[in-house]
């Protein structure tokens, strides 16, 4: 990403006590968004957020 990124994550992974907006509900057997939303939204991420190719590079 050419001018960078920057972001903050204001949520836990899994709902707790009496919070209901976690991306898993406390027992974490239900994920509240499309599992291929999750994958797609991290996959492109950690693209953008890999270094550039280069001959040394595997």
């Amino acid at each position: 990403m050419p001018g960078g990124l920057s972001a903050t994550v204001y949520t836990q992974p899994s709902d707790v006590e009496d919070e209901r907006n976690g991306l898993l509900t406390c027992d974490r057997e239900i994920l509240k968004l499309p599992a291929g939303l999750v994958r797609a939204s991290t996959t492109r991420l950690r693209r953008l957020d890999a270094p550039p190719a280069g001959p040394y590079q595997r």
